[in-house]
C-alpha cells in the first residue's frame, strides 16, 4: 500500500507492519495499535480525534492515548523529513587521478556499478570483497 505522493510505503509482515518513508530513507516498523493510529494520521484525522478513538478502543485514559498519538504523530513527522548529507566530494581536496591501474564491472540485484582501482594494491583489497556478491 502507498499513501500518495508523500512517499510512504506499508508493508504487512505477520504482526507487524513496515512503514518505509522513502524522503527519509527509513522504516518503521509498527504493531497493530501504533499502525491504527498512523493510518488514522495518514488519513487527515486530527491528533485530538485520534487520540479520542484510541482511548476508547483500548479502554485507556485520554492522557495516555494522547501522549501515544502524540509520539507516533512526532515519529511520522521525524521520518518524512528529506535526509541531507553532504555531498561526499563537494568541497573535497581530494584529486581524482586520470588514470586507473583497473577498471571493473559488477551487477549486483540488476544494478549495474563501476569500480575504478588506482592501484594494484587497492584492486586486491577490495575487487574480491565485492565480486562474491555478485548476482
Amino acid at each position: 500500500m502507498q499513501y500518495g505522493n508523500q512517499g510512504i510505503i506499508v508493508k504487512a509482515l505477520e504482526d507487524e507492519t513496515v512503514v518505509w518513508f522513502e524522503p527519509a530513507n527509513n522504516y518503521l516498523l509498527m504493531k497493530a495499535p501504533a499502525y491504527s493510529v498512523f493510518a488514522l494520521l495518514q488519513g487527515g484525522m486530527s491528533v485530538s480525534k485520534a487520540a479520542g478513538w484510541f482511548a476508547s478502543r483500548y479502554k485507556l485514559s485520554g492522557i495516555e492515548a494522547k501522549k501515544f498519538v502524540v509520539e507516533i504523530n512526532r515519529a511520522i513527522k521525524q521520518q518524512k523529513r528529506k535526509k541531507e548529507g553532504p555531498c561526499p566530494m563537494e568541497g573535497s581536496s581530494i584529486s581524482c587521478p586520470q588514470e586507473f591501474y583497473s577498471v571493473k564491472q559488477y551487477k549486483f540485484r540488476g544494478a549495474c556499478f563501476c569500480f575504478r582501482y588506482e592501484t594494484m594494491e587497492i584492486e586486491l583489497l577490495f575487487h574480491p570483497l565485492i565480486k562474491h556478491l555478485e548476482t
